[in-house]
């Protein structure tokens, strides 16, 4: 058991819910505490979602300050004991564990209320037996030395907050990593630091959870760290396995990018394209493989840098600081690239726009696609809970009509909004045409390509991409066999019949003949609808299937 406290200072920020995800995805927390929240609850609700957790209890943000939520991995784990503006008490449950309790608390920011923050913890220390731990963002100091830089803190307020915990027999737990967690002015000369974030148990708690810890995690999207409080370590391995080449968008914020492709490209020249782009690839695996995916521990290293500084205020040492923050802004941009494009995200505005390059010959696999399976939910059980993506290859992909076609219809939408005087009035059609293979014959097309006025060798390329498309399954990321699309014909009703047959043999179902059909469009002929229908042994029909 396990739990991540921190004040997060708006949970309506992407990259803050981000981190959040980063912290739970790698530390594996059964409880997550967030204070100063300052959104409404459907924001909590839907990191709930995101992070996969059971339990959420919510306390609502005063306008743009305040908010708690307190999220928890099963809905048996927790049951609320009470709750107000700063704190959430549960009593938690684990197997094989006895029952314990856990505040989450945020002390008042204002100083003139520290007494009615120490008579509330002397309240709640008084409504149970159970073993207790409270942890958050307590705002108070036990110690001098829990603060660096500025004036003091007053030696009356730190003894009656120590007085405070003495009274509901609490004890600070000691804190691996950074001394601090918060921070003020970083990077000059009043640079602030206090350690306001803390876990207090009584020693019940501690005897019963004897190997529990405190970490400090350090980051930059908020001016408090995390703490994570861990219970029992979880070590958890995973294989690892060979991927195919995957071009990375974070390699665009490294100016060395381009330099690899270039000399690889020139390199590759006389070899074919496709040739050309595998040693392209290879050279940017190469180049980027590790380094790029590795972001993490390149940033840990950097914040140890910076906490080797974060106590000189000498200026060298600070322009070492900034030095290190400028670097470690770009790292955490790639870093966002590096798993918004794992997140499916659009990358319009940086596709690839490049509709110059031009080849004459038509290269062997041009439009070889790659079809990934995506979970559309934890445990997929059925084939529609799989969502098929197209991997296609690069250079047979068009983005720039497609950007082109977004901008021509925004500004017509702009055009019909704004336009409010005069006699004539204007109107915009937008159709929605069939997308079903066997709907375009490729007669037609050509036809049309040719009208249009394009070149020859243009409309042969274009030809040959949609009459020659293949497709290949990626199973656990490795090709599984090769698929190749035709039009409907009674071999390929030959070849459903049986694999049909094959299904009955294998499976012991039986299909229901009487009560199964056939559904054709509209351009079939009656001759091949009724060669299919015959040798499937169903009737045959045009209306469009009934799917309920």
């Amino acid at each position: 058991m396990s739990t991540l406290s921190w004040n997060c200072r708006g949970l309506g920020n992407p990259r803050t819910v981000q981190q959040i995800v980063d912290w739970v995805s790698g530390k594996k927390p059964e409880f997550v505490f967030l204070m100063e929240t300052k959104v409404g609850r459907s924001h909590a609700e839907r990191l709930r979602v995101k992070l996969g957790y059971e339990g959420l209890f919510y306390v609502d943000n005063t306008g743009l300050s305040g908010g708690l939520a307190l999220l928890w991995r099963k809905n048996n784990m927790a049951r609320l004991l009470s709750y107000s503006k700063n704190y959430v008490d549960v009593e938690v449950t684990m197997p094989g564990i006895a029952p314990w309790r856990m505040t989450g608390y945020y002390g008042f920011l204002e100083r003139n209320r520290r007494l009615e923050a120490w008579n509330l913890l002397r309240t709640l220390a008084n409504q149970s037996q159970l073993p207790w731990v409270v942890i958050g963002d307590i705002n108070d100091l036990l110690f001098q030395s829990e603060k660096r830089g500025g004036n003091p803190h007053p030696n009356g307020l730190l003894r009656s907050f120590g007085e405070t915990i003495d009274d509901c027999s609490l004890a600070q737990m000691p804190m691996q990593g950074y001394l601090f967690t918060w921070k003020k002015g970083e990077g000059t000369k009043d640079w602030l630091e206090e350690r306001l974030d803390k876990v207090l148990v009584t020693e019940a708690w501690r005897s019963l959870n004897a190997q529990a810890s405190v970490l400090n995690l350090l980051t930059r999207r908020s001016d408090h760290s995390a703490l994570f409080l861990g219970i029992r370590d979880d070590i958890r391995g995973r294989g690892r396995r060979t991927n195919s080449f995957r071009f990375e968008i974070s390699w665009l914020h490294d100016e060395g990018c381009r330099g690899v492709v270039e000399e690889a490209w020139e390199e590759g020249r006389n070899m074919g394209m496709q040739d050309c782009l595998q040693l392209c690839g290879k050279r940017l695996a190469s180049w980027g493989g590790d380094r790029f995916h590795k972001f993490g521990k390149q940033i840990k290293q950097l914040r140890k840098e910076q906490d080797y500084l974060r106590g000189r205020r000498d200026s060298a040492s600070l322009v070492e600081f900034r030095r290190l923050e400028a670097e470690l802004c770009r790292l955490e941009a790639m870093d966002d690239s590096f798993w918004r494009q794992r997140a499916k995200q659009h990358w319009l505005q940086g596709a690839d726009a490049n509709t110059r390059f031009f080849h004459s010959s038509f290269p062997e696999g041009l439009n070889s696609t790659n079809v990934v399976l995506i979970p559309k939910k934890k445990l997929p059980e059925y084939v529609t809970d799989l969502r098929p993506i197209v991997l296609s290859n690069v250079v047979y992909r068009i983005a720039r009509l497609i950007a082109d076609n977004i901008l021509i219809a925004a500004e017509v939408g702009h055009y019909l909004n704004r336009k409010q005087c005069g006699k004539v009035g204007w109107g915009a059609l937008k159709l929605d045409t069939a997308k079903a293979y066997d709907r375009m014959k490729w007669v037609f097309l050509r036809k049309m390509l040719t009208a249009m006025g394009f070149n020859v060798r243009w409309i042969d390329l274009i030809m040959y991409c949609v009459t020659t498309v293949s497709y290949e399954f990626l199973i656990n990321g490795l090709p599984s066999g090769q698929v190749i699309p035709t039009r409907a014909n009674i071999d390929e009703a030959g070849e459903v019949k049986r694999c049909r047959m094959e299904y009955e043999a294998l499976s012991g179902h039986a299909v229901n003949y009487h009560k199964s059909s056939v559904c054709f469009s509209k351009n079939t002929t009656e001759e091949c609808r009724d060669q299919v229908a015959q040798l499937l042994g169903v009737p045959n029909q045009i209306a469009a299937l009934n799917m309920t």
